[in-house]
């Protein structure tokens, strides 16, 4: 998962950063930097949104 895959979850979602990261229970500026590829996308970050939005991505 890369930062333009994070951010096409979101908008399948219907989100903004703020709802997005609320449900996996980070903060909107660590989701900006992450979809902004500025922060790598943790193993644990992928298993959070995998399961939360049920997605393989």
């Amino acid at each position: 998962m890369n930062g333009e895959q994070l951010r096409q979850i979101r908008f399948k979602e219907g989100l903004t950063q703020e709802e997005f990261a609320g449900r996996i229970g980070f903060h909107q500026s660590y989701i900006s930097a992450m979809e902004n590829e500025s922060k790598p996308i943790s193993e644990k970050t992928r298993y959070k949104v995998r399961t939360t939005f049920e997605t393989r991505e």
